[in-house]
C-alpha cells in the first residue's frame, strides 16, 4: 500500500513516511529517506524548514525564520526559486536551475543545489 502525504507538519512527515520530497515554488529541491533528509538536510531551503520546525534559535536568541518573500508563481522563475532568500547563493543560482546532486551523507539522498557539500 502507498500513501501520498502532503504536509507542512514536518514531525508528522518524519514519523509517518519512509521517503520525503521537499518542494519549493513547485519544484522538488531535495528528496531521500526521511531519516537522511531530516538528519542531514542538504538544500538551504530544507535546512531553513527544519530549523524553523524545531524552534531553533539564532545567536541572539530569536527563533530562526526564513527571511525574504516567497516567489511570485505568476511570474517566470529563472534559476533556483530560493536563491533570493538563500544565504549561500552565488550568481549561478539565479541564472540556471540546478541539476540534482547526491548528498555526501547518503547514497539515495539528492538535492538540487549548486552549493551542496
Amino acid at each position: 500500500m502507498g500513501l501520498l502525504l502532503i504536509s507542512h507538519d514536518l514531525a508528522l512527515v518524519a514519523s509517518s513516511c519512509d521517503r520525503v520530497y521537499v518542494m519549493h515554488a513547485g519544484r522538488t529541491v531535495e528528496w531521500g529517506s526521511s531519516e537522511s533528509v531530516f538528519k542531514h538536510p542538504a538544500h538551504p531551503y530544507t535546512v531553513a524548514l527544519v530549523g524553523a520546525a524545531t524552534a531553533a534559535r539564532s545567536e541572539d536568541g530569536r527563533f530562526i525564520t526564513i527571511e525574504g518573500d516567497v516567489p511570485n508563481l505568476a511570474e517566470p522563475i529563472q534559476g533556483c526559486a530560493f536563491s533570493p532568500r538563500c544565504p549561500r547563493a552565488v550568481a549561478q543560482c539565479s541564472a540556471e536551475v540546478p541539476m540534482s546532486f547526491v548528498s555526501a551523507d547518503a547514497e539515495n539522498h539528492e538535492a538540487r543545489c549548486w552549493r551542496i557539500s
